[in-house]
């Protein structure tokens, strides 16, 4: 499960971005939004860190619209699904991207369409 997470991120991330120069890391800032869970926002950061990219990783009451125009990317994670309708930032001016239960309920939460068969 965790590869084919994996590989969906990367397959994401490489998307987003123009084709760089051979040999040169893509210039990428990626802000991951994580609360309760720092080990698994730890290992994306250390993942996407180890492929050149800018990784930050904010808590919530620290990851506004404002903060989030320095970056390309927003990533949600989280534990569990307990996020309220508070925490659910409208207006991000880049990508999002909802990793896990947490970042699926973030999506609900937008009255989004998301699981299956969306993703």
């Amino acid at each position: 499960m965790r590869t084919r997470l994996i590989i969906i991120l990367a397959t994401f991330v490489t998307m987003l971005l123009p084709t760089p120069p051979a040999g040169a890391a893509p210039s990428l800032k990626i802000m991951i939004v994580s609360t309760g869970d720092a080990k698994r926002a730890t290992d994306f950061q250390t993942l996407l860190c180890r492929h050149g990219l800018n990784v930050v990783i904010l808590p919530w009451e620290k990851a506004g619209v404002e903060t989030a125009k320095k970056f390309d990317l927003v990533m949600i994670t989280g534990a569990g699904r307990r996020i309220s309708a508070s925490q659910v930032i409208k207006g991000y001016g880049c990508p999002v991207l909802g990793i896990g239960p947490y970042g699926c309920k973030y999506f609900s939460l937008l009255k989004l369409k998301h699981g299956h068969p969306y993703t």
